[in-house]
């Protein structure tokens, strides 16, 4: 557009200005407009049904006009309904194609030996598409280890992959059992006479998690459990972002290939919603490093001791870990600790809030299990002396506990769904993919598919991680935090968490069905769709009675 300007502005004064030249400049503008839209038409209406070498992989045929089955799935009750249809219809098809906007092919990866193929295998063969980071880039920044290839990949893996150690994690073990005791207090205090009550756990669950995040990631008290100012307000913020309005999710479709946002003036308290988080944690980086500053300057040796995690949170480490390689070029920059934060952020609280808030719905609608969870978790709290704390090695030998969270992230997946692009031509699972190809992961559909997991697999039944055979056994059929050399390191941090949520809250209420989940009369809540995690729509209100 700029070139067209200048040319018909005769604004190009390193090109002679002659009418012969303009005229060559207007004809190569004019030829280059038509192949351009001869391209585009070739890739939209000939290619995907004519000529591609996928085209004839199984999937939906009955596609809209230009947006192929995009309106289905932005519409369906789930971010992974529609998906999970798919996988039932084709349940030992490796890949399922379907078409996206412009007719665009994608395949959605079904079994559990193609997802070992991809994640695992030939793992460097894939990257993350462009189309996924324009997506999510606006929050995470540049820098972040969800976009990483090779080296970069690595690197960040070595310096981030340390405090989310089990070891690691044991030692602040006791952060995540003191915001569940806080969370508890603040529920009991609010049961009527009766010990009842009925709360949004959605909403507690978000506190609670951005609690913890802010002591185990930032070192930080946030203090969103038990205060009307916290000093980062960041959950309205986060609600914002990970659960938007359907126009905010067109709008960042339609951004991640056009920058409209940079341009027009639309949706933008999304864009100050991800400028403030992003905000308070460059804060948080400028102070910690400014403290250590001018420790130094007074020829003093800096000490974490004091912070109030005892610096055992993940910016103290990066800090640590920086300071090792200053001066090289493995030096990790301010930008690149900022987006590696603002990533772990999310993971540290938006996901593992929600799955605690499925758990919960759960609970109050299986009184079996619940009795069976509260029951292994009585045993444990007697057997220790009066007023003692149960540690982390105690509650890692709750088997049904265990089995439970494992459930719970099966049928609940932290995360929805990610992509991947082929970095060149591969085979694989016997379907030759051409460079480009682009390829969908919903982590839902191994994890649910009656294919593996048998007729009850969209139940509840704790019971059946004691003795998974068959497809079931594949470690690849459970994929709720990936696999490979990519997977999500943050896996433990979510499982320990949920642990110590349920240890306490099972301890000390009773989970029923609230007025709000006995009108559905039996069928499940609705979901936020789209959205990158899954979250119910319009909370969670679960009744308690204290016990």
């Amino acid at each position: 557009m700029a070139l067209i300007w200048a040319i018909n502005h005769n604004k190009l004064p390193i090109i002679s200005e002659s009418p012969s030249t303009h005229a060559c400049l207007s004809s190569f503008l004019y030829y280059f407009a038509i192949q351009y839209s001869l391209h585009k038409l070739y890739r939209v209406f000939i290619y995907p049904h004519y000529i591609s070498p996928l085209r004839d992989i199984p999937g939906p045929r009955d596609n809209q006009f230009l947006i192929g089955q995009f309106k289905r799935i932005v519409t369906a009750s789930s971010p992974s309904d529609l998906f999970l249809k798919w996988s039932a219809r084709w349940p030992d098809e490796p890949f399922i194609r379907y078409l996206g906007p412009l007719n665009q092919e994608v395949l959605l990866v079904n079994t559990p030996e193609a997802h070992k193929e991809v994640l695992m295998t030939h793992y460097d063969s894939f990257r993350k598409p462009k189309l996924f980071r324009h997506l999510v880039e606006d929050i995470t920044g540049p820098g972040s280890l969800l976009f990483a290839e090779g080296d970069a990949s690595r690197r960040y893996r070595k310096i981030l992959s340390q405090p989310f150690s089990v070891s690691k994690l044991s030692v602040v073990f006791s952060v995540f059992q003191e915001k569940a005791e806080l969370l508890a207090e603040q529920l009991d205090k609010n049961l009527d006479e009766n010990g009842e009550g009925v709360f949004d756990m959605a909403k507690l669950n978000t506190k609670m998690g951005l609690d913890v995040a802010g002591l185990t990631l930032l070192g930080l008290e946030l203090k969103n459990l038990n205060s009307d100012d916290p000093k980062y307000d960041f959950s309205k913020d986060y609600k914002r972002i990970f659960q938007p309005s359907k126009f905010s999710s067109v709008v960042s479709f339609i951004n991640s290939s056009i920058p409209i946002r940079k341009f027009l003036p639309i949706d933008t308290s999304y864009l100050h919603a991800i400028a403030r988080v992003r905000g308070g944690v460059t804060d948080c980086v400028h102070n910690r490093m400014r403290d250590i500053d001018e420790t130094e300057a007074r020829g003093e040796k800096y000490s974490t001791a004091a912070l109030p995690n005892g610096g055992r949170d993940l910016l103290t480490l990066i800090i640590d870990e920086r300071q090792n390689f200053k001066g090289s070029s493995d030096e990790l920059s301010i930008q690149e600790m900022v987006d590696q934060l603002v990533t772990f952020l999310p993971a540290g609280h938006e996901t593992i809030a929600g799955a605690m808030t499925w758990a919960s719905y759960i609970l109050a609608m299986n009184p079996v299990v619940q009795t069976k969870l509260r029951s292994e978790i009585a045993s444990l709290l007697s057997s220790l002396p009066p007023g003692t704390v149960p540690s982390w090695n105690d509650i890692d030998r709750l088997t049904y506990l265990n089995n439970f969270c494992k459930e719970i992230v099966r049928l609940y997946p932290t995360a929805t769904l990610s992509y991947r692009e082929a970095k060149k031509d591969i085979t694989i699972c016997g379907r030759f993919l051409p460079k480009g190809s682009a390829l969908l992961f919903v982590w839902a559909v191994p994890s649910q598919s009656k294919a593996t997991w048998g007729p009850d697999a969209d139940q509840v039944v704790p019971e059946r991680w004691e003795t998974l055979s068959g497809k079931a056994a594949n470690p690849y059929a459970w994929q709720s935090f990936s696999s490979g050399p990519r997977f999500c390191i943050g896996k433990n941090y979510a499982l320990m968490e949920m642990k110590a949520f349920l240890v306490t809250i099972v301890s000390k209420f009773r989970f029923v069905k609230s007025k709000e989940i006995e009108a559905l009369e039996g069928n499940h809540p609705p979901y936020i769709n789209p959205a990158l995690t899954l979250w119910p729509k319009g909370g969670m209100m679960i009744g308690l009675q204290r016990i």
